[in-house]
């Protein structure tokens, strides 16, 4: 699109424009930083805008209350353009968080993350989590680095509670947000879950 208000850059000139080093101006804190649409679960699928303050807000908040530590690895193991994938995987990167996404979501490639990459947290969607849980190349000693597991989105099923907990020795975190106001309450993992 054209550039809009001053300051702004459309994405087309800036991807053909050489690199200067020009100082580039700071937008108010009440400029939309990023758009995310709702499922639409519950009623027509809608854009939500986070301001730069709501957004960055959400993070820090996010980022302290899931209790980071510079040089762990959070594997993500969905789209970085799912809401939580990108809010925890920002919050991460904001304190020195390695980030592991997956490119694949079938069960032989997330099985070859957790192998290679010994995340120490999961973000999964909990249909791929039952996925992985129930491949039969699945060592449970790949989880010995892991020491939280988040999956929602959709409800995380008993069974699938049951089987991680048995192979793993912890409970699956569920995590339930919406769109409109990103990540309003959590537990830290270190409180009661």
């Amino acid at each position: 699109r054209a550039a809009g208000a001053e300051g702004e850059r459309c994405l087309e000139t800036l991807l053909t424009t050489p690199a200067t080093r020009e100082e580039l101006s700071c937008l108010p804190a009440e400029a939309p930083a990023i758009i995310y649409f709702t499922s639409g679960s519950p009623a027509k699928p809608k854009g939500v805008t986070h301001s730069r303050a709501s957004y960055g807000a959400t993070l820090a908040s996010l980022a302290q209350a899931m209790e980071y530590a510079p040089g762990e690895r959070l594997m993500v193991g969905c789209s970085l353009s799912h809401a939580a994938a990108s809010m925890y995987g920002l919050a991460g990167l904001s304190l020195g968080v390695t980030l592991v996404v997956a490119t694949e979501s079938d069960n032989h490639a997330l099985e070859a993350l957790l192998h290679h990459r010994q995340p120490n947290l999961l973000l999964m969607l909990p249909a791929p989590l039952m996925g992985l849980m129930h491949d039969r190349d699945l060592n449970p000693a790949d989880f010995a680095d892991v020491r939280l597991c988040l999956s929602g989105g959709d409800k995380v099923p008993l069974q699938l509670q049951r089987d991680f907990k048995t192979a793993v020795g912890f409970s699956i975190d569920a995590c339930l947000r919406m769109s409109e106001c990103g990540v309003a309450t959590l537990s830290p993992p270190s409180g009661e879950n």
